[in-house]
Order: C-alpha cells, then structure tokens, then sequence
C-alpha cells in the first residue's frame, strides 16, 4: 500500500464485499471465501499476477478489520498502515475512552458533568 495514498472509508470493506456495519464472524467468513478464490497457487500461470495482487488486498483488509484496535482506527478515519504498535494502541484506546465519554455525557441529565468532561478535556 502507497502510505501518501488516502485510504478512503469503506474501502477494505468493499475488498472483501461487506458492509461497514459486518460482524467479526461475517469478516472472517467473506476473508476464508475471497482468500481460497483468490490465492495465486490456486490460479493458472496467466492469472497469477493479478490474484497476487488481489490476494494481497484481501489479505490487507482482513489484517485490518480483524484487529479490534486497528478496525476502530479505520473505522474513524485514523488508520495508517505505518503506525506501530504502540502507535496503534494508544490513539485506539484514545478514541475509545473518549467514546465512552461521550456517551456518558448525553446520557446524563446533569451539565456539570459534561462542564467536568469539557475541563478534562481541556487539561
């Protein structure tokens, strides 16, 4: 993958023809389908350049949609394929714990809990 390409929403979804609402039972599914299709030994001569690169791509998607930590990047925006780990696990836990706060705050009644998520916010 070209890191200046921008990788835009929904595309390893669409790799793998799923929906961007696809449970982790119906990503597995579609990869095993796609990746027995599409391996290149599986292909004639003629067709193993293109499979490779498709199975590529397949292989690519599932790597990220399997990751509950990469999947949640991706799914709002913030994967990069060349983060680390470290890189990964923390804005992932970031935006996470930031969710969680958010829907703590509109559920609650109270303004000066979402005044107290403002000055945490801003601390």
């Amino acid at each position: 993958m070209d890191p200046l390409r921008p990788i835009p929403g929904g595309r390893y979804y669409s790799v793998l023809g799923l929906n961007d609402d696809a449970s982790p039972c119906a990503i597995r599914a579609a990869y095993k389908k796609l990746a027995m299709k599409w391996h290149p030994d599986k292909r004639s001569d003629g067709e193993r350049v293109e499979s490779k690169f498709i199975f590529q791509e397949i292989q690519e998607a599932y790597a990220v949609l399997s990751d509950p930590r990469k999947k949640t990047l991706y799914d709002a925006g913030f994967y990069n394929p060349d983060d680390d780990d470290d890189e990964i696990e923390g804005l992932s836990s970031f935006l996470n714990e930031m969710a969680d706060m958010m829907a703590h705050a509109q559920d609650s009644q109270d303004t000066g809990k979402c005044d107290s998520l403002v000055s945490c916010l801003l601390d």
